[in-house]
């Protein structure tokens, strides 16, 4: 998601990735030029920016492929259980085919947190 965000007066719409990105950039420049106050100054905001990322990320469900835990009749059994409802809705089964086994999960902790927000 982009935030809208002021650089040397110009208001813009970054990423938190982008910022991070811009601050690491810019902190360079600062310390080629010898500025090391203003530097450690926007490394703390890029610090920060990073955790709020993290944050982020660790909110999210997670997401566990499934593939590799079937044993070999499970992947059996749901590759053709698929390619039935496939069929039925288009008529054929394609030669080629992939079939995604992602199951995304928050754990009970995250939904208590998301129920008291």
């Amino acid at each position: 998601m982009k935030e809208e965000i002021e650089i040397f007066g110009v208001k813009t719409e970054k990423t938190k990735l982008e910022q991070i990105q811009f601050r690491f950039q810019f902190m360079s420049l600062l310390s080629a030029a010898g500025r090391h106050e203003e530097m450690n100054k926007s490394f703390g905001v890029a610090q920060d920016l990073v955790n709020e990322l993290v944050e982020e990320e660790q909110s999210l469900p997670q997401k566990i492929d499934l593939w590799d835990l079937f044993t070999k009749d499970e992947l059996e059994s749901v590759t053709n259980t698929f390619s039935e409802a496939f069929s039925r809705k288009h008529g054929s089964i394609p030669d080629i085919f992939e079939i995604e086994t992602n199951i995304l999960f928050e754990s009970e902790e995250e939904k208590n947190n998301a129920r008291q927000i």
